[in-house]
């Protein structure tokens, strides 16, 4: 009997000890403003004290008040102003053409679900991770609270496998109709869903939910390699009928031009909502997405 093969871990240990630096904002994109102008969901600022609650198990120590303690006799921990209730939702789609690339698309929206898991679980938010494939919630973690929930976040992340296509219309509705109040719901695709993706983006900010949209792309997605002229038995990732094809200069160019197209249809989609956009290739390191990107447009301070 064969043994399986080990999973690599998704971060390397100096990357996770930079996560710890950092936490979530509570802010999003207003509709017409350009990446780097945020305002915040609530009021003040993402380090404004706000209030106390009572501690609860898997809360981080380092929030413990214990002036309170020594007077109480109690455990409270802070909140502060822009982190107060704030829920983060990670939905990722996992179809078969998220395994495709070098690396795979699969892997770095892996590592960006992962480090956004750890960076709210250390910060006291609360996380809903959820996998899309074909019109369902493949695999799901509710109500994820405490640093500790990060090890089972990453041991799902670590296991996952892609295949079949992805309504992501239909997940993404289904998602909505499940969640309650408001908060931030970042959704990590490739977009290549057959039935689209606008009408379950429009169905997460019917419930007041901050979208941040990354659509991961493979480096041969955005720029075919020179190598792919010629006579080809196209293979769809995803179920299909194969294709015999002739790929020539102009078939590469027409290719260009519709990706263009797409890339820009959902630029224009996020714009006219106010919602965040963003584009990744998968083989940018996750330092720079996540020290870089994503503070830059304001998701992690």
């Amino acid at each position: 009997m064969s043994e399986t093969p080990a999973r690599e871990p998704l971060f390397q240990p100096s990357f996770v000890r930079a996560l710890e630096a950092l936490a979530l904002s509570g802010k999003r994109v207003p509709s017409g403003r350009s990446a780097g102008q945020w305002r915040s969901r609530t009021s003040g600022s993402s380090v404004e004290f706000s209030d106390y609650r009572t501690y609860a198990p898997g809360d981080e120590f380092r929030r413990i008040d214990w002036n309170a303690y020594a007077r109480l006799e109690r455990l409270f921990v802070r909140l502060y102003r822009a982190e107060e209730d704030l829920a983060l939702s990670l939905l990722l789609d996992t179809s078969a053409s998220m395994a495709w690339g070098r690396p795979t698309k699969a892997r770095l929206a892996a590592q960006l679900t992962g480090a956004l898991t750890f960076i709210a679980l250390s910060s006291g938010d609360r996380v809903e991770l959820a996998t899309c494939r074909g019109a369902a919630l493949d695999q799901r973690l509710n109500n994820l609270r405490g640093h500790g929930a990060t090890w089972t976040a990453w041991r799902m992340l670590e296991r996952l496998d892609c295949d079949g296509a992805t309504d992501l219309n239909a997940a993404l509705t289904l998602y909505a109709r499940q969640v309650r109040g408001g908060g931030l719901a970042i959704v990590v695709s490739d977009l290549f869903s057959p039935t689209g993706y606008q009408q379950g983006i429009d169905a997460l900010l019917g419930q007041r939910q901050d979208v941040v949209l990354v659509q991961v792309l493979a480096p041969d997605e955005i720029q075919p390699p020179g190598d792919l002229i010629g006579e080809w038995r196209l293979h769809d990732t995803e179920p299909a009928v194969p294709l015999e094809a002739t790929i020539t200069p102009g078939v590469v160019r027409a290719y260009k031009r519709l990706l263009e197209a797409y890339i820009a249809e959902a630029k224009e989609f996020c714009r006219r909502r106010g919602i965040t956009y963003l584009q990744l290739r998968s083989d940018t390191p996750i330092s720079d997405v996540v020290l870089r990107t994503f503070r830059t447009i304001g998701v992690v301070v």
